[in-house]
């Protein structure tokens, strides 16, 4: 908001997002499950088939920072599925040079 020349309807967005209404019209609209563990109970969540598993398993989950070194984590391992998916590599070679190519970036 520091960033804005509106910070009151900043404000005011970034609460009604946040809100029961604003996340339901989320999940109306992308049909994603909601960040807030609150509304993860609603009966809307309970009632859909796929998120409700995905909001059990939440519970076992660990947050992932959504910043742009993740990439150095991501990558490696797209090629690597890539990789075994075209019959390029095996498995474990594949795995292998994606482990290698991470370790490689985050001692850069």
């Amino acid at each position: 908001m520091a960033k804005t020349q509106y910070p009151n309807a900043s404000k005011i967005l970034a609460d009604f997002m946040a809100s029961e209404e604003g996340l339901k019209i989320m999940y109306e609209t992308k049909a994603e499950l909601p960040a807030s563990k609150k509304m993860q109970e609603a009966d809307f969540i309970k009632a859909d088939e796929h998120l409700s598993g995905v909001a059990k398993q939440a519970a076992y989950s660990l947050p992932m920072p959504f910043i742009p070194e993740m990439a150095n984590v991501w990558d490696p391992y797209k090629k690597a599925f890539t990789a075994v998916w075209d019959g390029l590599l095996q498995p474990e070679e594949a795995l292998k040079n994606a482990q290698e190519e991470f370790e490689s970036s985050i001692a850069k």
